[in-house]
C-alpha cells in the first residue's frame, strides 16, 4: 500500500516534469481507479476457475513492471494503459490477500 501511494505521487510529479497538461495528468491518475473498478467486476471470473492463490501469484509482478515501464515509455496513451493495468492488479492483490 505504501508503494502504491508513492507511485501515485511519483507519477504525478513525473508527468508534470514531462510537460503533460494538468488535465492529461488528472486523466492518467484517475485511470488507476477505473482499473480498480473493473477488477471488482471481473474478480469472480478470474478467481473461480483457478483460485485466489494462483491469481495472486500471477498478478503480483505486474504492478512492479508497470512502474518500470513508465520510465521507458513517455507517452500519454501508454501511461493510461499502464495505470489501468496497475489499478486492476492492485485491487486484485488486495482482494486475494484478504482471502
Amino acid at each position: 500500500m505504501l508503494g502504491n501511494g508513492l507511485q501515485s505521487s511519483l507519477l504525478s510529479i513525473r508527468a508534470d516534469l514531462e510537460g503533460f497538461s494538468t488535465t492529461i495528468t488528472g486523466l492518467i491518475m484517475s485511470t488507476f481507479y477505473i482499473g480498480f473498478l473493473l477488477d471488482s467486476l471481473l474478480t469472480p471470473k478470474l478467481t473461480q476457475p483457478v483460485g485466489h492463490i494462483r491469481v495472486l501469484a500471477a498478478l503480483s509482478a505486474l504492478p512492479t513492471a508497470t512502474i518500470l515501464l513508465h520510465a521507458l515509455f513517455i507517452d500519454v496513451s501508454v501511461w493510461i494503459a499502464l495505470r489501468l493495468l496497475s489499478g486492476f492488479c492492485i485491487a486484485e492483490l488486495y482482494i486475494a490477500a484478504k482471502n
